[in-house]
């Protein structure tokens, strides 16, 4: 006769249940801080990879693995600049070739999801534990400086959202907007000062409106370089596949920028943000410092002054109006530098865009 133990009752099949929903660990997941360097960092010298994600659960013809290099394929497509459709990426996975290169695979799962690679190069067996992901700190550094005297990077943020492939598709939809700058927007303002002095004090009103308009969205080409993940919010490094004449080499630690626009004979511009807008989304902070940063270049390029000054006689005595309106509608083409964020004391971010104009 057999006798079961509490534990043979109870926690065993526990056990086995968890065992079950985690699945096995690869070599590079036996560390739960670890995970394989091409998650966080798909680009390596030796060449050109990129990463897609999956539910570790899939009720299709396609597993998990496969579902994630599918997609690391569409973003493999897309740093070559070809637009793949499902037929062109299925081939491409069943014959492991792109454009008549060879492609190479690799897969990783952990709890929540299953990581594909997609390549021109094999991917690396190294396994690197997670990076800081401090944007306050600029940790890593490209979170702050996403643009290099070698190549023109955008900084994509995204929150939560319905899965980790949704978030991480609006992270690069986020970065892409602010390269529309570098293909020419069109930006209409208007600023308006309205002074009132007189026996009944004195005060001043200030107005300002402006819009951008981005036009036809471009198709680039791309690739996401490096991304990291702090609590809910996902960021990613999206780097331009196509050579502009990038402005400046400014190190990271280097804010003297924040205060001079102009700095090292650049022409810029910075936009900031103090509070979170009201979605309470980081990435619409970071859009609207890039836009007020925008219209300040354009007033700087071009505007339209009038003054107008009126005496008027009233029961208080004489009042003095002035009014001096600015507008601006001009298109210009600029680069964003640098991204700087600071931690308010009441523990918002501060974001610092700082844009310039591109020859």
């Amino acid at each position: 006769m057999t006798t079961h133990t509490t534990f043979d009752v109870l926690i065993r099949p526990f056990l086995l249940l968890v065992l079950l929903a985690w699945g096995p660990l690869t070599a590079a997941g036996a560390k739960d801080s670890e995970k394989p360097c091409w998650i966080e960092s798909p680009v390596s010298q030796a060449g050109v990879g990129q990463i897609g994600l999956a539910h570790p659960i899939s009720m299709g013809s396609r597993s998990p693995a496969q579902i994630s290099q599918l997609r690391a394929l569409a973003a493999l497509c897309a740093s070559e600049g070809i637009p793949c459709d499902h037929e062109t990426l299925d081939q491409a996975l069943d014959a492991k070739k792109l454009g008549g290169q060879r492609v190479y695979f690799a897969n990783y799962k952990d709890r929540d999801r299953v990581y594909g690679y997609a390549g021109f190069v094999r991917a690396s067996s190294t396994a690197c534990a997670p990076s800081r992901c401090d944007i306050s700190a600029c940790d890593p550094a490209w979170l702050c400086t996403p643009s290099t005297k070698n190549q023109t990077g955008l900084l994509g943020v995204s929150y939560r959202a319905t899965s980790a492939q949704a978030q991480y598709d609006a992270a690069v939809r986020n970065a892409l907007r602010q390269a529309e700058y570098l293909y020419g927007v069109d930006v209409a303002a208007r600023k308006q000062l309205k002074t009132v002095a007189g026996g009944i004090g004195h005060y001043s009103l200030f107005y300002s409106q402006g819009e951008v308009d981005t036009g036809e969205r471009e198709r680039l080409a791309y690739h996401m370089a490096h991304q990291c993940q702090s609590q809910s919010t996902l960021f990613t490094h999206i780097v331009i596949d196509k050579a502009f004449d990038n402005i400046a080499d400014i190190p990271a630690d280097d804010p003297s920028w924040i205060q001079n626009p102009k700095y090292k004979g650049i022409d810029g511009a910075v936009g900031v943000v103090e509070k979170l807008t009201a979605s309470g989304l980081m990435s619409e902070q970071i859009k609207l410092a890039i836009k007020r940063a925008a219209i300040q270049l354009a007033f700087e390029k071009y505007s339209v002054v009038s003054a107008h000054a009126d005496v008027r006689f009233g029961n208080q005595g004489q009042v003095f109006i002035s009014i001096v309106k600015e507008k601006t509608d001009i298109e210009l083409k600029a680069q964003l530098i640098k991204i700087h964020f600071e931690q308010t004391p009441g523990k918002s971010i501060k974001v610092f865009a700082w844009l310039a104009i591109l020859a």
